[in-house]
């Protein structure tokens, strides 16, 4: 995740943004970008551009939220098919048909 305080000065800069950058961060570049060139152009007010920061800065930290959540529960999922994994041998070698068809639901063979 690429702090606030960087997009602003990449973006103040002109520098592009580095390849690896998520939509949020994307979008927050393109935002300070154009807010930048549109205060530099005297399209806007101090006032204006302030605000406008601001409200780019609030909708990139939620976004950043949101992904961080995302994130964790990708995390998780993982670690739970990792798990079943382990047990869907000797799930399927058993004798319980309500496991195997259990077992067949968590793997995509059966709905």
């Amino acid at each position: 995740m690429v702090d606030f305080k960087e997009i602003e000065k990449i973006a103040y800069l002109n520098i592009p943004l580095p390849t690896y950058a998520t939509q949020s961060e994307q979008l927050a570049y393109l935002s300070m970008r154009e807010l930048y060139f549109g205060y530099r152009k005297s399209n806007m007010g101090k006032d204006q551009a302030q605000s406008e920061r601001e409200r780019i800065r609030l909708t990139y930290m939620g976004a950043m939220l949101e992904e961080d959540k995302i994130l964790d529960l990708f995390k998780r999922s993982n670690e739970i098919n990792v798990k079943l994994a382990g047990m869907s041998k000797l799930v399927a070698s058993g004798s319980c048909e309500r496991c195997k068809a259990m077992m067949r639901i968590l793997d995509g063979r059966m709905e």
